[in-house]
């Protein structure tokens, strides 16, 4: 990784974003650089056949000395043309607290692209789960930009769901029901999930969006109705919940632009696959005020509970 990409990567709440486009089978595809951690050529004698495993998977490979699963996309895309192996790379990528190894066609290279650049694939595939989130267009070719979450989750066959709790009677003085919450998260499984999850421990009242573009202008809408009506912010929203990655604009940035243009005390929970030591300076450079993993989901509500109550 150069340093002009690690210094890019530093950067907080600028709306931009560095894409590594690879190829599948001929077509254009893109991945956030922030989760990968090494390209490599594959070596098909070194890979570690299992058996009875997911047939998306092809073995396991050793990278740094550790077994990582090798996951092969152009099968878990359902693409099942025969390709030429001698040149196919592996995405080693690390989200969600785990190291799996990607098996693609080709690397093309990096695009540093604004996420208002990303178009969401909307609904309508969305409820197709296809592991496509948004896309862009880059000197006249489209770059699918691809759910790597969704890819490891139907491998696994995890439905992500969270650990039930009980409904708490009130909070700070109100019911769960009454607090007023705001969602923004692109993956149609996940916002389906998180939704079931926070309307399980009591909290109904939630607003979502799939981008934060959608979600910035729904936040900025109730500070000038607010202000109109001279009421507390707190009489139309109570939280905000974001994902990382999104388009129109990302949740480093929704967070930024919440806590400096708009200058709103609403708490915001960054809620992400990517988490480590930068993502959590990262968040702590937006005035995020908690940074919790996907991989802990059951700690969502826990946070939402404890910020509320603060």
């Amino acid at each position: 990784m150069t340093n002009q990409t690690q210094r890019i990567l530093l950067q907080s709440g600028t709306n931009e974003m560095e894409l590594l486009e690879f190829y599948l089978q001929g077509q254009s595809f893109g991945v956030n650089v922030a989760k990968i951690r090494q390209l490599m050529p594959l070596k098909a004698t070194k890979i570690t056949r299992l058996p009875q495993s997911h047939e998306s998977v092809l073995g396991t490979v050793l990278w740094q000395d550790q077994s990582i699963t090798l996951i092969d996309l152009n099968h878990a895309f359902g693409k099942k043309d025969e390709v030429d192996s001698e040149n196919q790379i592996v995405l080693v990528a690390e989200f969600n607290q785990q190291i799996n190894g990607f098996l693609v066609d080709g690397v093309n290279r990096i695009h540093r692209i604004h996420w208002d650049q990303m178009q969401p694939t909307g609904s309508f595939l969305g409820q197709f789960h296809v592991p496509v989130i948004s896309t862009v267009t880059v000197e006249k070719n489209d770059i699918l930009l691809v759910d790597l979450e969704h890819v490891i989750a139907k491998i696994n066959k995890t439905d992500h769901a969270f650990a039930s709790r009980p409904v708490p009677e009130n909070i700070a003085g109100r019911s769960p029901s009454e607090i007023k919450l705001l969602l923004a998260e692109d993956s149609a499984t996940i916002q389906a999930v998180v939704l079931q999850t926070l309307a399980e421990a009591g909290y109904t009242n939630v607003m979502a969006f799939d981008n934060g573009g959608s979600a910035y202008n729904r936040i900025r809408d109730l500070q000038a109705q607010a202000q109109e009506e001279n009421r507390p912010m707190d009489d139309f929203l109570d939280l905000v919940i974001t994902d990382i990655e999104m388009p129109q604009m990302d949740g480093l940035t929704l967070c930024h632009r919440v806590k400096t243009e708009l200058n709103l005390n609403v708490p915001v929970v960054v809620f992400s696959s990517l988490v480590s030591d930068a993502m959590q300076r990262k968040c702590e450079s937006v005035n995020a005020d908690a940074n919790v993993s996907k991989a802990d989901a059951a700690g969502l509500v826990d946070t939402v509970d404890r910020l509320l109550v603060a």
